[in-house]
C-alpha cells in the first residue's frame, strides 16, 4: 500500500483463511523523500512492483522476492524527458505494465503525456522510450488491453476516453481516430468476456 505523505511503500501480510490482514517485518520499501507515491502496479509474476511518485514526477522498481519476505527498492527514472523541469502544476496519476513484461508507462497530468519506458528485468532498471502524446489534457488514468494491442487514456480535463495503438516492438502509442466522449473520465477498466 502507497503512503503518500510517508514515501513509504506500506507492506502487509494477508491471512487467506481469515481474511487477517497484519503488517510485515519488514514493514515498507522507503521510496526517496518527497516524491509521493500514488499507484503501485506488480508485475505478473509477482516479483516486481512499479510504483508512481505522484509529486516528483518519478517511477520506482521495487524487487519483491515474496517467499525470502525481501523488498527492496532497485532504481527511479523520472516520467519527463531529459532536461524538463517538474513544475507546480505537474504531477503523475497512473502507473501500468504492459501484459508482456517489456514496458511501463506512467500518466504525467499537466505535462500530459504518458510517459513509456522499456524495462530491463536482469538490472531492474527502467528507460525512457519516449512521451505518448494527442489530444490529451489531464491524464489521470489509463488502461492497456488484456492482448496489449490497445491503451485507452482518459482525458479528465478533454472529457473524452481517447483509444491508442501500441507498437509491442517499441512500446510507443499512437493515438486512433476512435474516442468515446465522457464527462470528466477518471477510471479506465477491462472486463472479462461472458
Amino acid at each position: 500500500m502507497n503512503d503518500l505523505g510517508l514515501d513509504k511503500v506500506l507492506i502487509y501480510k494477508l491471512d487467506p483463511k481469515t481474511g487477517e490482514i497484519k503488517p510485515n517485518d519488514p514493514a515498507f520499501v522507503k521510496l526517496p523523500d518527497r516524491s509521493g507515491p500514488r499507484h503501485i502496479h506488480i508485475a505478473p509474476g509477482n516479483d516486481v512492483a512499479f510504483v508512481n511518485g505522484e509529486i516528483d514526477m518519478s517511477v520506482h522498481v521495487i524487487k519483491m522476492d515474496v517467499k525470502g519476505n525481501k523488498f527492496e527498492l532497485m532504481s527511479s527514472a523520472s516520467t519527463l524527458p531529459e532536461g524538463e523541469k517538474v513544475v507546480p502544476a505537474f504531477s503523475t496519476a497512473e502507473c501500468r505494465i504492459h501484459p508482456n513484461g517489456k514496458f511501463v508507462y506512467v500518466s504525467n497530468r499537466g505535462y500530459n503525456t504518458v510517459a513509456a519506458f522499456s524495462f530491463d528485468k536482469e538490472k531492474m532498471k527502467l528507460t525512457q522510450v519516449g512521451q505518448i502524446k494527442g489530444d490529451i489534457k489531464t491524464p489521470r488514468n489509463f488502461n492497456i488491453s488484456p492482448d496489449g494491442k490497445w491503451m485507452l487514456i482518459a482525458s479528465q480535463d478533454g472529457g473524452k476516453v481517447g483509444v491508442y495503438a501500441i507498437d509491442e516492438k517499441t512500446g510507443m502509442a499512437k493515438e486512433t481516430d476512435s474516442s468515446v466522449k465522457v464527462g470528466g473520465p477518471v477510471c479506465v477498466k477491462f472486463l472479462a468476456k461472458p
